[in-house]
């Protein structure tokens, strides 16, 4: 093969490797120009500029993807929530282990509205409602119960709670609170916490009633589960009164 054969066919292997990475990648890396790369020039002399590192400006990215990617992800979670149905009897029955009765309704005939409800062979006679609107249900079980028992509650220690009570739509929320000054009254609280528990029988899900103890903005919940004794209690309102008063204070 002479020397202009060579050239030739080198000539042709070049010119379909530059096809194939055109092909590729849509251009040929030796036909860019500086002037095209000015941008990659702003942001390299931007993040030189600021101290930032490669490695920061990734991760920067990765963060604002990721957060994206999260927005995205609930948003068409509540999408598909809100064309679920679901069963409120069911739900309800589910959520707290108790068997119920529907008193009344005022819905459509996809079910959606409101409804007063009645627990079967309950502790306590009382009545509740509850608010379906396909797959979103809102209710106030937990809070009729509570209310419950400390109208019924007679000590003197009642005094030290702060009661706040609102009605949204026929849905009761109700909360009661101890305020306390420092750290230092925090067993005391407690004490008077477990006095009311103590009143309700220890009931299981005390836990999960709006009861607890608050020190300026800080919210600080004793009864973490079922099981918390009133040692635990003090130990978890000590603990979080730390972490929260260091967290504020930051």
């Amino acid at each position: 093969m002479s020397e202009k054969d060579d050239w030739k066919e080198l000539e042709e292997w070049e010119q379909n490797r530059r096809t194939k990475e055109k092909e590729k990648y849509g251009i040929n890396i030796q036909d860019i120009k500086p002037h095209k790369i000015k941008w990659i020039d702003k942001i390299v002399k931007f993040m030189k500029t600021v101290g930032i590192t490669y490695v920061v400006f990734a991760t920067i990215i990765f963060i604002i993807a990721f957060v994206a990617v999260g927005i995205y992800l609930y948003a068409k979670y509540m999408s598909i929530k809100s064309q679920v149905d679901i069963d409120l009897v069911d739900t309800i029955e589910s959520m707290y282990n108790i068997k119920i009765d529907i008193i009344s309704q005022d819905t459509d005939n996809r079910g959606n509205g409101n409804y007063v409800i009645k627990p079967k062979n309950s502790d306590i006679d009382i009545t509740f409602n509850a608010i379906k609107n396909k797959g979103n249900l809102k209710e106030d079980y937990i809070a009729r119960r509570q209310k419950y028992y400390f109208d019924k509650w007679e000590s003197e220690t009642k005094e030290k709670f702060i009661v706040k009570e609102d009605v949204n739509d026929t849905i009761l929320k109700f909360e009661t609170y101890i305020e306390i000054n420092n750290y230092d009254e925090i067993i005391s609280a407690v004490k008077s916490i477990n006095e009311f528990s103590e009143f309700c029988n220890n009931k299981k899900d005390f836990a999960y009633w709006n009861i607890f103890i608050k020190y300026e903005k800080i919210i600080i919940d004793p009864y973490t589960s079922p099981s918390t004794t009133e040692e635990d209690a003090i130990k978890n309102a000590q603990d979080q009164f730390k972490i929260k008063s260091e967290i504020i204070q930051e």
